[in-house]
């Protein structure tokens, strides 16, 4: 049974009442954005409050009179609207459906009770940003323990994510704060699971129906909107909330198309696909490679592909890594070998792995690159570890 939310909603000057969609799904109590003394609080408790985007001054007055409340600092604010504001824990459009709008609730009130706790016990670590960072890191970590709770093993799916997709991101040279949204969006992938009915979590896919696949795909905006209004993890819930967009320009939920795609997402989408297929009962790490290649260009980024290649060798081989060393491309020499195909941007293979560069090699990659993009480093083994 759906529960009936209990809501606090600030009517704007120009409003008269909250919006039909909250009142479909929630018990609304409108507050006016005149009074902001505690006794026009209704004695009912609440699980958040709401308000009209954007953000009209006098309801940010209001919000700024409900946080010096130690009760009302804890609900979750949501916004509605066409519009997106920082200052609100999540937003979501007047056409969200109801089915969304429950679950995006459930999983607010939750995230939101998390992050209190973790704050609560962290009230000093507020200055630089690094104590942010460890904030955010000790939320995640609670993230993850309670999404345990409702998905087993959904923790330790989004580890080996997290390591295929730092794997990609590091051969991407992708810099350090996009590299530290990915792996958080990797761990948290699957949030918005914890939105679904026991039944079809229990399902497995091939058992699914039509309506339920599509029920079932929504999990990547339900869980990048909750995320979105967390100050640490908003570029990690933008990569979450895109991550099932296909290359081609066919997936969900915008339809964006090659590059439009936020290249987190790409990754996470190549990574996680390869994580699910190759730990199916009827899977393996070559299947999992099979469909990903089937599906260059249509579904994932072609060259993510490839590198995909290069993750089954280095999680497939005893102690590869510590055989071979990354250097950026311009410390290329004579007599070094490759520990690992390489590509070019346009999907091109230059050389494969083992080969053994000479001078005109060399001049080959960097003269290459003006034209096609290779990535920055290239993987060569250790002196005396060649295969």
């Amino acid at each position: 049974m759906t529960k009936k939310w209990q809501g606090l909603y600030i009517l704007a000057p120009n409003e008269k009442a909250p919006p039909t969609m909250l009142q479909q799904c929630a018990t609304m109590t409108p507050l006016s954005v005149l009074d902001t003394s505690d006794a026009s609080l209704p004695d009912a408790p609440a699980d958040f409050l709401a308000l009209k985007l954007p953000i009209h001054p006098q309801v940010q007055e209001r919000i700024d009179a409900f946080r010096t409340n130690p009760e009302m600092s804890k609900l979750p604010l949501l916004g509605t609207g066409a519009d997106r504001d920082e200052n609100v824990d999540a937003a979501i459009t007047e056409d969200t459906p109801h089915e969304d709008l429950n679950t995006i609730l459930d999983l607010l009130c939750k995230l939101h009770q998390a992050e209190c706790l973790v704050q609560d016990e962290k009230k000093e670590l507020v200055y630089s940003q690094e104590e942010m960072d460890q904030i955010t890191d000790e939320l995640v970590e609670v993230i993850t323990l309670l999404l345990d709770l409702r998905i087993p093993d959904a923790s330790r799916r989004g580890r080996r994510v997290a390591e295929a997709s730092e794997y990609i991101g590091k051969r991407l040279g992708l810099d350090a704060k996009v590299m530290r949204e990915l792996i958080l969006a990797a761990k948290l992938r699957e949030l918005g699971k914890a939105g679904l009915s026991d039944e079809l979590l229990a399902k497995p896919r091939q058992m699914r129906t039509e309506s339920e696949r599509n029920l079932y795909e929504r999990y990547p905006v339900w869980g990048g909107i909750v995320l979105g209004g967390m100050p640490g993890l908003r570029g990690a819930a933008n990569m979450i909330y895109h991550h099932l967009e296909k290359f081609d320009g066919t997936g969900q939920p915008n339809g964006l198309h090659g590059d439009a795609i936020p290249i987190g997402s790409r990754i996470l989408h190549v990574a996680a696909t390869f994580e699910v297929v190759a730990t199916d009962a009827d899977g393996s790490s070559k299947t999992a490679m099979e469909i990903i290649e089937r599906g260059a260009n249509r579904e994932f980024d072609p060259y993510l592909v490839k590198l995909m290649h290069g993750y089954l060798q280095f999680a497939t081989t005893p102690d590869w890594d510590s055989h071979i060393m990354r250097i950026p491309l311009t410390e290329l020499e004579e007599g070094q070998t490759l520990a690992e195909d390489l590509w070019t941007r346009s999907g091109v293979k230059l050389l494969p792995q083992g080969a053994k560069l000479t001078k005109h090699k060399v001049e080959l990659i960097l003269n290459y690159r003006s034209s096609d993009p290779i990535v920055e480093t290239v993987a060569i083994y250790r002196q005396g570890k060649e295969e």
